[in-house]
């Protein structure tokens, strides 16, 4: 009995407790936050395909093409370490005429990512896949070399800006900020650069049209907020 009643009466005082604290004044904030960065690095996504009515024979293009176009990045100064081709697919191709189908030969898809890390090299990079009669340009993606840095920047400032509002706010209604009672956050947001699309037909006219050409991507956005709820101290 004695053992019951204590629970009892521990159970009350947290009971107590917890009025105690839900019936002091708070303010909740929200803090907001947004960073604009150039970007300094970009993706190239390629398509590289071979033709053959051979698969072995469609392999063997698609190698042939490849290798010349790794030696000539590794002329630009594009290492290895920033080239990724790893995926070969190859499939039958037919021709359907009059409901029939018509086997034409087998097709080698590669895809192929080249990380730039100095946005002069684009240019020539593409330039060189496009001689090396790269099918397409499935798209560029721009990045920040920063963006650890620029995220950890902006959540800082979202931060600082709910405790100036929550400060700021309490002065205003005549009392002081207290400690803080709950946080709420999620991870900030980046909105990227859209990446351009080139079909076949496309990527050779832009060979022709390429010639001193340049690519001026949109700024890297980095925004981040957070939920403050403060206790408040008034006299």
């Amino acid at each position: 009995m004695l053992l019951l009643l204590l629970l009892l009466s521990l159970v009350g005082c947290g009971e107590a407790a917890d009025a105690q604290q839900s019936l002091m004044p708070q303010i909740s904030v929200s803090g907001n936050a947004e960073i604009v960065a150039d970007t300094d690095e970009a993706t190239n996504n390629l398509i590289l395909q071979t033709q053959s009515a051979e698969s072995a024979g469609a392999k063997a293009e698609s190698d042939l093409r490849l290798n010349a176009f790794l030696d000539e990045l590794e002329n630009l100064g594009i290492s290895e370490e920033q080239v990724t081709a790893a995926s070969l697919n190859i499939s039958a191709q037919y021709d359907y005429q009059n409901r029939q189908q018509r086997f034409i030969g087998f097709q080698a898809t590669r895809s192929i990512s080249v990380d730039i890390i100095d946005l002069d090299m684009l240019h020539p990079v593409l330039d060189n896949a496009i001689s090396h009669n790269v099918d397409g340009i499935q798209g560029i993606n721009y990045r920040t070399s920063r963006e650890d840095q620029l995220k950890a920047q902006v959540r800082a400032a979202a931060i600082e800006d709910s405790q100036q509002k929550a400060a700021e706010l309490a002065e205003a209604y005549g009392a002081q900020l207290g400690p803080v009672y709950n946080i709420n956050y999620h991870s900030g947001q980046i909105v990227r650069p859209e990446f351009a699309m080139a079909s076949d037909m496309a990527v050779r006219s832009f060979s022709a049209e390429s010639a001193g050409g340049r690519f001026i991507p949109s700024d890297i956005r980095f925004t981040d907020s957070i939920q403050v709820v403060f206790d408040l101290i008034t006299h």
